[in-house]
């Protein structure tokens, strides 16, 4: 069923996605289609603005992420994909220093920039929204924002992480809350190549 497919999973974000154990996400989704259709590649910083992947405004975390990307697909042999799925996890930053403005003017040129240095336009979203963490207040406009890519762009969804932040109501989440995560974001990008198949 999948002798001629190659998966690109791309991870990246702020410290949600960076303290997220890869072999976590990895387990479940090798587990169910093994380990020769997909190529991953996870690059994350926490406590970074969403700035430091939009080449308009700084973009060096966004020129270490694609140069792991490209290394990888050259490690891959050149084969053509099946499928591009960006897993993204960020947006605390910028709600907390009120950089709300521009998020997502900088969400789409972070899009822009991935669709041209991979050749591909058919992108799939996996949003993990802004956990409602304590003061709540704080953080709407970015969900808010987040549930607008989720619900109107293109193959996109929306992942909720609002339960599995702890009893301390944490900007972070627990490790179980982690492991969950992984699973949630394995089982989408795995109901995306079962369709694409």
């Amino acid at each position: 069923m999948f002798n001629n497919d190659h998966h690109l999973v791309i991870l990246s974000g702020q410290s949600n996605m960076a303290r997220m154990p890869l072999n976590y996400f990895t387990d479940v989704l090798h587990g169910e289609i093994g380990t020769n259709h997909t190529i991953i590649v996870k690059h994350a910083i926490g406590g970074q603005p969403i700035s430091m992947w939009d080449e308009n405004l700084n973009g060096i975390i966004y020129k270490t992420l694609i140069k792991k990307v490209r290394d990888a697909l050259i490690e891959n042999g050149g084969h053509e994909l099946t499928s591009v799925t960006f897993i993204w996890a960020q947006g605390a930053s910028d709600a907390i220093y009120n950089r709300e403005d521009a998020y997502l003017a900088s969400f789409d040129n972070l899009l822009y920039q991935l669709k041209r240095d991979i050749d591909y336009e058919d992108i799939r979203l996996i949003i993990a929204r802004t956990v409602d963490c304590a003061p709540q207040a704080r953080y709407a406009e970015i969900r808010e924002i987040q549930e607008f890519i989720g619900d109107t762009y293109p193959n996109a969804i929306l992942v909720n992480v609002d339960d599995l932040n702890g009893p301390w109501n944490s900007v972070h989440l627990s490790w179980a809350g982690y492991k969950a995560l992984a699973k949630r974001y394995a089982d989408i990008v795995l109901n995306d190549i079962y369709i694409i198949e």
